[in-house]
């Protein structure tokens, strides 16, 4: 090896020794931070820890998803398994290149109507950062030969959703951004006052005598005897005298019997609009007198009369006191009709309203130096929900927004590091200055599936 080789293989080892001593030098220093955190669990968020409540989501939602057939040159009408009622009109729709309906609508619908389905859907029912009270969240979407349909442009098609909340209730168009939150945009559009589906019930109407006169009231099959005027005549006993004169005679000392009234013309005929007249004479040759008469007992009548008034009471009360056994249940309480422009997700919502709001703050573990955590906020008197990714910061203090002082919510929270996941979940009060200490604690990915019902990947 020649002087100057020698030279420069002195000046490489000399380096090597050096690079050496300065790396001991720091896993000493990094022995000695181990040591000194050796009692604390430090959550380091890497990347690959980030937790996506929407890969939950999409899974839930896809099978939540209830699929629907309508045909292209036919009007249709699809209710949902929760109630929910569409209006199928093909003109009214058209491909997003703008081509016309072409072939069978494939309709998919999602029906969300309570906190737990808005949790496990990641749907907050959010407004621009307001809060809301939710009657219900719905998506609706339409193909036609797998490419997707709106509404034309100032075309509408008509939806009925289910009342599940006895509120004033307005619809908002959501979007997802591209985190997965939902927010919620006013559609300039209140539901109208509800409407009840009719609910029947079993019970009798007897027009007939429940206590017999003379035969005068009786043709010879026992048939109600039906009269064309008040002035025909009969015989009671011995003596012949109009039906008007009879039941004078009979009510002299008390009320006995009484005349009730048959319409004998066609219904339509009654509902005829003001100012539309038609051919009595020809409907008197066709149908004779537009009203019969026959004669019932003042007994009967007040029968009459006490079942008619104790099956509205039995309505009333069974209306005032209906509840949906649940949800999956048939509903019978709507809305009014509505004239939707757009599909995609809906809402029937409220703002909600409180004298006084709070900022709440979550304080995160001391050991929490980096990373990102998701929130859920549950308002189950309510039925709403707000939702967020947080990002640890230096004073370990963390806002999740202005909320109503004095409602309560449930808290949960969810972070992963290193594998390994965590929770946190407190019921807790809206007040001021009381932040909430987020306790960690670690789970496995069997409860955390249990948790969203076995769908979520972790």
């Amino acid at each position: 090896m020649s002087i100057k080789s020698q030279h420069y293989f002195v000046i490489f080892i000399s380096f090597l020794i050096f690079s050496c001593q300065q790396n001991r030098q720091v896993c000493k220093s990094q022995q000695i931070s181990k040591c000194f955190l050796s009692g604390i669990d430090i959550l380091q968020f890497a990347e690959k820890d980030h937790l996506s409540i929407s890969d939950f989501a999409n899974q839930f939602i896809q099978q939540e998803s209830q699929l629907f057939t309508a045909r292209a040159n036919k009007t249709t009408l699809i209710t949902a398994k929760k109630g929910l009622k569409i209006t199928v009109n093909p003109s009214a729709l058209e491909k997003l290149d703008g081509s016309s309906v072409d072939g069978k609508i494939d309709v998919r619908i999602i029906e969300l109507t309570n906190t737990e389905d808005f949790f496990r859907s990641n749907a907050a029912t959010v407004s621009n950062g307001n809060l809301l009270a939710s009657g219900g969240s719905y998506f609706i979407g339409m193909e036609c030969n797998g490419k997707a349909l709106r509404i034309k442009n100032g075309q509408s098609i008509q939806m009925q959703f289910p009342q599940i909340k006895d509120a004033a209730m307005e619809l908002f168009y959501g979007q997802r951004n591209q985190d997965g939150a939902m927010n919620w945009e006013p559609a300039g559009i209140p539901l109208k006052e509800n409407i009840e589906e009719e609910l029947t019930f079993t019970e009798t109407n007897d027009d007939y005598p429940t206590d017999r006169l003379p035969d005068f009231a009786f043709n010879e099959k026992h048939e109600l005897r039906i009269y064309k005027s008040l002035k025909e005549e009969v015989h009671y006993y011995d003596k012949k005298m109009t039906i008007r004169e009879l039941v004078d005679t009979i009510n002299r000392y008390r009320p006995k019997i009484l005349i009730d009234t048959i319409y004998n013309w066609p219904k339509e005929i009654a509902n005829l609009p003001k100012g539309q007249r038609v051919d009595t004479n020809y409907l008197y040759n066709l149908y004779g007198p537009p009203y019969l008469f026959f004669i019932k007992t003042y007994k009967a009548k007040q029968d009459e009369i006490a079942r008619a008034q104790a099956a509205a009471l039995e309505k009333e009360q069974a209306n005032k006191n209906w509840q949906p056994k649940q949800l999956l249940g048939q509903l019978h309480k709507y809305y009014a009709p509505n004239l939707v422009q757009s599909l995609g997700w809906i809402n029937c919502d409220r703002f909600y309203k409180s004298k006084e709001q709070c900022d709440m703050l979550l304080d995160l573990p001391i050991t929490f130096t980096q990373g990102t955590i998701q929130y859920f906020l549950i308002f189950k008197s309510i039925n709403g929900l707000t939702s967020g990714h947080l990002k640890a910061s230096s004073n370990q203090s963390v806002s999740l927004g202005k909320f109503p002082v004095g409602e309560m919510a449930s808290l949960i929270v969810f972070a992963k590091s290193n594998g390994q996941l965590y929770q946190f979940k407190q019921e807790i009060l809206m007040q001021k200055g009381k932040p909430i200490l987020a306790n960690l604690t670690a789970i496995s990915e069997l409860e955390l599936k249990k948790i969203f019902g076995n769908n979520i990947k972790t």
